[in-house]
């Protein structure tokens, strides 16, 4: 097992390779000498776990056994995001500011980048590219060269705390104040900008020609994605808690009251399915097909899997199958621990992390431990995986690659 440790066993001769890299714009941010970090051209990462049903490693395999460690990386403060994985680079933010790019293979840090403000949704890619925004009073949204994390732009805005989306070259950026800001992924230039009124709940979610936009005040709204304007406000019955998962024209939406709602959009308005500038004409009112009634608060975003169930993760660390036909909810297990968004589906099993410092695997079909593994800190974030290799965040500030 190797173990990595941030920021300089050696000050002396990282102070050398400072001045020596310095000239050479080879130094990052925080002041650590870095080496570039390769590109996965084809590496495309445009929102919240990936893909709209938030199952993008439904076709990975996870560790049948117990998982050995590999290597821990201490990245910074505060892992509250999932990492994400681009073959050979996984890319990390932290609330103390810092977005790395690590060695998948190694451990070993290519960069760091240190920024204005606290780290909390993941990063975006887009090939060489990636976009990270900044939870703080003076937010930003910045994109960054993933070769070597130096700023292409920044546009400042307030404080980000979901997700953006990145869509046909335009980035979709939902505030806390109620700002909602569409901007040119190349340049960061804005395309438009509109006020909702209300902080961004959730991240957005792309249907057709439109952005649906969870808010703060129990309401979905649809928005136009060329322009911004408002076509529909739909109330929900609760506060959205989590990114909903998209089926089809089936929207889950997990709530902090501990249901999930299933709304059948109308796919006669749903224009191009592929990206959001499709239709033009105004959002129908979704039809509620069903409510599943959970318990506890949702805080993991549903994952919509191809056997027809959408799996949950309450608070309470208990998981449930739901059937996407009807909504008949099946306890599959109870962990006995407190659980916010750690829930992945690899293949047919759940990795689930919790609050007591584990991460469990759990058969998808019947709710049996297959392992756990128990770190020293809480697991906070959803795993990533690659190539059957899992990467866990921690909650105090390490990566772990578990094989």
């Amino acid at each position: 097992m190797g173990v990595n440790r941030a920021a300089g066993d050696s000050r002396s001769l990282n102070y050398l390779w400072f001045i020596a890299l310095g000239s050479l714009g080879l130094v990052a941010s925080c002041g650590r000498p870095m080496r570039p970090a390769p590109v996965e051209p084809t590496t495309v990462w445009p929102m919240y776990l990936g893909e709209l049903t938030r199952s993008p490693y439904e076709d990975e395999t996870a560790p049948a056994d117990t998982p050995q460690e590999v290597w821990r990386t201490e990245v910074g403060r505060g892992l509250r995001a999932p990492p994400v994985v681009t073959g050979p680079v996984v890319l990390v933010g932290t609330t103390n500011r810092i977005v790395t790019a690590v060695s998948a293979e190694t451990g070993e840090i290519f960069w760091e980048h240190r920024l204005g403000g606290a780290l909390t949704v993941p990063p975006l890619v887009d090939s060489d590219r990636i976009f990270v925004a900044l939870d703080a009073e003076d937010g930003a949204v910045y994109a960054l060269r993933l070769r070597d994390g130096r700023a292409i732009w920044k546009r400042n805005m307030p404080a980000v705390r979901r997700a953006p989306l990145l869509s046909e070259d335009v980035l979709y950026v939902g505030t806390e104040t109620g700002r909602f800001l569409a901007l040119a992924a190349d340049d960061g230039e804005v395309v438009w900008d509109v006020e909702l009124g209300v902080g961004s709940a959730s991240t957005p979610v792309a249907w057709g020609g439109h952005l649906l936009v969870a808010t703060g005040r129990d309401s979905l709204i649809a928005l136009e994605a060329g322009d911004g304007r408002v076509r529909e406000r739909i109330a929900l019955p609760g506060e959205v808690s989590a990114p909903p998962a998209l089926v089809g024209d089936t929207l889950v939406v997990p709530f902090h009251r501990g249901e999930l709602l299933a709304l059948e959009l109308s796919p006669a308005d749903s224009g191009r399915r592929g990206g959001v500038n499709g239709s033009r004409r105004a959002a129908a009112q979704p039809r509620e097909l069903w409510r599943a009634r959970l318990g506890a608060p949702i805080l993991a975003a549903p994952v919509a899997a191809g056997d027809g169930r959408v799996y949950a993760l309450g608070r309470d660390g208990t998981v449930w199958a739901v059937a996407r036909r009807n909504g008949e909810a099946t306890r599959l297990t109870s962990l006995g621990s407190a659980a916010t968004m750690s829930l992945a589906l690899v293949g047919r099993t759940l990795l689930v992390g919790l609050l007591d410092g584990r991460l469990v695997a759990v058969d998808a079909g019947t709710g049996e431990t297959r392992w756990s593994v128990r770190f020293g800190e809480s697991v906070s974030a959803p795993v990533a995986v690659y190539s059957g290799d899992v990467f866990v965040p921690l909650l105090r500030g390490s990566i772990v690659k578990l094989r």
